[in-house]
């Protein structure tokens, strides 16, 4: 994409450790995952979000190994867009549908890559010209999976009366129990997650 844009964009990728001070006025847009897979850090989605925005950075947060595994804010912490998927945490299985949320002051002039019929302001009125849609539904590329939607709608009733908060306790409270086992019986093994339970 940067290559795409020949505008002489940079793509740069730091260490996690090393995100917060590298925020500055050089900075566009921040892609960021809330959860690295590799290590299980956390990044401080309010904080990061607020630096990026004093900087005058947009904020593109991943929530792959996030979303229904820890408390996600996106209104809370003002996050301009966010993407995820629905098949791990949130129990949609394989093909299950990826989700975009949009703030909605960008609703109106964020444009999608690509542009589906799904996506258009009056998609049923068969226009020959694409106008599109004036909200978020603008993102729609194409059809839904409508089978693997019926699943996630299934595997969403699970969450029905869970506050997340309970699941971040439950989490934190099983993680340092793994924790103090594997150090008691492999004490050669190193911790490769932040030791804090707020970093993971």
């Amino acid at each position: 994409l940067i290559k795409s844009l020949d505008r002489g964009h940079v793509l740069k990728t730091p260490n996690p450790e090393d995100v917060e001070s590298l925020i500055n006025e050089d900075l566009a847009v921040l892609m960021l995952t809330q959860v690295d897979y590799r290590t299980g850090r956390m990044h401080d989605m309010k904080r990061i979000t607020e630096l990026a925005h004093a900087a005058g950075a947009l904020v593109i947060w991943d929530l792959a190994h996030s979303a229904g595994a820890v408390p996600v804010d996106l209104a809370g912490c003002n996050a301009d867009f966010a993407v995820g998927c629905t098949y791990k945490y949130l129990n949609g299985g394989p093909g299950a549908p990826a989700f975009i949320y949009v703030r909605p002051d960008h609703a109106k002039v964020a444009r999608p890559a690509l542009s589906g019929w799904l996506g258009h302001a009056a998609p049923f009125a068969f226009d020959p010209d694409y106008t599109p849609a004036a909200d978020v539904s603008r993102m729609r590329v194409g059809t839904p999976p409508v089978i693997q939607m019926t699943v996630l709608e299934e595997a969403m009733k699970a969450w029905d009366g869970i506050e997340m908060a309970d699941i971040r306790k439950r989490s934190i409270e099983l993680c340092e129990q793994f924790i103090a086992g594997v150090e008691a019986s492999c004490p050669m093994l190193e911790l490769a997650s932040p030791r804090n339970p707020e970093e993971r």
